[in-house]
């Protein structure tokens, strides 16, 4: 399918399913409903995009459908590339913090199958 002729649910349905906030934690919406009432249930950004969802329903040029389409059908794109690109910052992110030079050496030599030699035997022995 391409992009022009993507159903405009489809988009829609996955425009809202990225825009979804997440929950708050449960001390800070505590607080929040203490205050100001329960949290709202969608962004201002879904809210938009539900509003000229409906608004364009109404529309009878042709190309402008087309234009409103292939707008919701990249920004849909976008938001899946953004999504993917912040889980691979997340699994690249601090492996120098977190892993040891061993164990990042360890793990390089397993990705293209080899077996680091062990350096932890005691040299000072003899065989």
């Amino acid at each position: 399918m391409t992009m022009s002729s993507a159903p405009p649910l489809h988009a829609l349905r996955g425009l809202l399913r990225r825009l979804k906030t997440p929950p708050l934690a449960a001390d800070l919406a505590a607080r929040k409903t203490a205050t100001a009432g329960p949290p709202p249930r969608q962004s201002a950004t879904a809210k938009y995009v539900l509003e000229r969802y409906r608004a364009s329903a109404k529309e009878t040029d042709s190309a402008k459908l087309l234009k409103l389409r292939k707008t919701a059908a990249n920004s849909l794109t976008l938001l899946e590339n953004l999504a993917e690109r912040q889980a691979l910052y997340e699994l690249d992110a601090g492996a120098e913090v977190q892993l040891s030079p061993q164990e990042m050496t360890r793990r390089a030599a397993a990705r293209a199958g080899l077996q680091p030699p062990d350096l932890q035997t005691d040299f000072s022995k003899p065989l």
